[in-house]
């Protein structure tokens, strides 16, 4: 079928066509036909019945015989019907009836519904008279006669003839039409097989005779074919012109062989200087790495003496009412703390440079931290006659944050208040924002304002927004620089809205949980062992195992290898009545602690002969002084390995200089007094 041209193909289609309709027109035909024959037996058997039972009744009623004769006479002359039967009311057969040449037979009553069932051609009649008595029953079976099939024959003959002739003549008219159709095509087919094998594309389709939609595919393919030889001659000229194309390219590929040779020359040697200058700043970066932590401990270590020095000889002056001295020790601890705030300034906005600013992330109470600085800040308030406003509602919940920071954006924020405020009001506002992810802290104060000038240099490191406001207020310009740095390390932000001669308002905005995977979040205190308590000591959870002595007079070992630090540690510890051993280094403390074991180690880091850590190391192994409650003291930049190495290994962190000594004895002796009354 496949490898039959297109002509007979199309042909042998509309001869099925013919065929399939003519078929389906016959078949209804016949179907309609033994239809109307079928209706025509029922309406005969019917009228059959109906003259039997007006001759049957009469006679049954009057108990008259039925002869086989008579019986017989009555449905003979009906060729249609195979066979009948009359029964008694009991089922007893009377007279019976079969159609010469037939095969049927005369069943008994009570057989008939079982053998027949639901057949149409079968009628089963009770006889009644007029009143209801049943006579009997009436059995009539009808069937095909001879002439009926003959009929039937005849009509299947005829059909077949004219199917015959009717598929004949479809063919004979299929043959003579198809050629207007298939001709085109076959033409078009031949076209494309020889533009395909040959390539020309000057072959268009001629001589045809076509219209309507196979006239439009010729002249569409005539055009196609048209517009592929307009291609083929453009291709060929761009065939052409990549060739000259080509040979100027290869002309160009080796004059630019020659200039890569030079120039990988150039970038060899360019590597080279950049390998030479990365090198040399990584080194800078160590080296000032290195010079942020000897700053750290070499400047704070003896700034920290002379503020704890300072602190004693004002108390010390204040107690004999030596107004005049304590007014010069105020002088002093003040310029020593001024001192001391400049150097952590200057050290935390290199290492906010450097991209070593670290954040230790916990959780703390809101209003306990706004308590606090507000606690704190109050003397500077109220030393030049302003009023500090605090509002925060008790019930701000918990922050995930730097409390450290986020503590000192706070004080920066409300000392830069202060100093620019005289006899005026000065506002902590804290609230959650509607989000409830968000913690807004406002500062705002009345004092002398700032122009939008002002404000754009405002944020900026050393600088400050007027420069006249440094002669007269002071100020390095980098508090609020450091402030907005550590805000935005914590994800947030601070921004500032100001009126000059109006006042200033300072709006942090921070999430209340820090999240960043650029941020380093402090570890969580270490579990407690069985017989250990956690306390909180210097903003950390630590544990330690509690002794059973209750005595405030207790034993502490004092490790410091800096002699007037150590000095002034000693008498600033004795001065709560401890008793206080006081050793330069490690290797000194282990041979203290091997002859009396204290109640409590306040240790420094960095020491001769052996530091903090290898002296926690051997404490820690050793089982009867492993439960000894260590408070390391250090001037040391803490970073995030120092801080996470000291946590499971101590029961405090103090930074030299961020506490005051009244604040730093009462940690210590909360601690240590927790420690030995459980």
């Amino acid at each position: 079928m496949k490898k039959l041209p297109f002509r007979w193909k199309l042909t042998l289609l509309i001869m099925l066509t013919s065929g399939v309709t003519l078929g389906i027109a016959f078949a209804g035909l016949y179907i309609y036909d033994a239809i109307q024959f079928r209706g025509e037996m029922q309406r005969r058997v019917d009228s059959t019945r109906k003259v039997a039972a007006e001759v049957l009744i009469p006679r049954l009623a009057s108990g008259e015989p039925m002869s086989a004769d008579a019986f017989e006479d009555m449905f003979m002359p009906d060729h249609q019907i195979a066979a009948a039967a009359v029964y008694s009311p009991d089922g007893k057969l009377l007279a019976r009836y079969i159609r010469l040449g037939s095969n049927e037979f005369i069943p008994r009553l009570s057989d008939i519904s079982r053998i027949f069932g639901a057949d149409l051609n079968v009628v089963l009649v009770p006889l009644r008279t007029a009143d209801g008595t049943t006579l009997g029953t009436l059995y009539i079976k009808a069937g095909v006669s001879d002439s009926d099939k003959e009929r039937f024959d005849n009509l299947l003959r005829g059909v077949g003839i004219v199917f015959l002739v009717s598929v004949l003549f479809a063919f004979i008219v299929a043959y003579r039409v198809q050629g207007t159709i298939s001709k085109p095509i076959t033409a078009l087919a031949a076209a494309a097989l020889r533009i395909s094998r040959d390539r020309d594309y000057s072959l268009r389709v001629v001589g045809v005779n076509a219209s309507g939609e196979i006239g439009s595919l010729v002249e569409s393919f005539n055009s196609m074919v048209q517009t592929i030889a307009n291609r083929s001659q453009e291709l060929e000229f761009a065939r052409s012109a990549a060739e000259e194309a080509r040979e100027k390219t290869h002309f160009a590929n080796l004059q630019l062989e020659e200039a890569n040779q030079t120039l990988e020359d150039r970038v060899e040697e360019r590597t080279r200087a950049l390998a030479e200058a990365s090198h040399a700043a990584d080194e800078a970066s160590r080296s000032k790495s290195a010079f942020l932590a000897k700053m750290s401990h070499e400047l704070r270590t003896p700034l920290n003496a002379i503020i704890g020095y300072s602190e004693m000889m004002l108390e010390d002056a204040v107690d004999a009412g030596n107004t005049t001295t304590a007014d010069d020790h105020k002088k002093v601890l003040g310029a020593a703390r001024h001192l001391l705030g400049l150097i952590n300034d200057v050290l935390d906005i290199s290492k906010i440079e450097a991209g070593r600013m670290e954040l230790y992330v916990q959780t703390f109470e809101i209003e306990t931290l706004i308590r606090d600085v507000a606690s704190t800040v109050s003397p500077l308030v109220e030393q030049k006659g302003n009023t500090l406003y605090v509002e925060c509602p008790p019930d701000i919940g918990l922050m995930q944050a730097d409390s450290t920071k986020l503590r000192q954006i706070i004080l920066n924020l409300l000392s830069n208040a202060v100093k620019f405020t005289e006899k005026g009001g000065i506002t902590l506002a804290v609230e959650r924002l509607p989000d409830g992810q968000t913690l807004s802290i406002k500062v705002s104060d009345t004092g002398i304002g700032m122009t939008p000038e002002h404000m754009s240099r405002l944020f900026q490191a050393f600088s400050q927004a007027d420069a006249s406001t440094s002669s007269k207020y002071g100020g390095t310009g980098l508090g609020l620089a450091i402030s907005r740095q550590f805000a935005q390390l914590m994800g947030g932000n601070v921004t500032v809205d100001s009126t000059q001669g109006v006042g200033t308002t300072f709006t942090i905005l921070l999430p209340l949980q820090v999240q960043s995977l650029e941020l380093k979040k402090e570890p969580e205190p270490v579990e407690a062992s069985e017989g250990t308590e956690t306390i909180l000591v210097g903003d950390e959870l630590v544990s330690h195992s509690p002794k059973q002595d209750n005595s405030d007079n207790f034993d502490v070992l004092l490790v410091e290898d800096d002699p007037p630090t150590r000095e002034m540690m000693r008498r600033i510890l004795e001065r709560r009545e401890w008793r206080i051993h006081a050793v330069a280094n490690g290797q000194l403390a282990l041979k203290a602690i091997e002859r009396h074991v204290p109640a409590a180690v306040v240790l420094d880091l960095k020491m001769p002969i052996m530091n903090g850590f290898q002296f926690l190391d051997r404490v820690r192994v050793n089982p009867i002084w492993k439960d000894i409650p260590v408070f390391v003291f250090t001037s040391m930049d803490v970073t995030h390995d120092i801080r996470e190495r000291l946590t499971s290994c101590s029961a405090g962190i103090f930074q030299k200089g961020n506490y005051s000594r009244e604040e730093l004895l009462q940690r210590v002796h909360d601690a240590v007094q927790d420690h030995l009354s459980v």
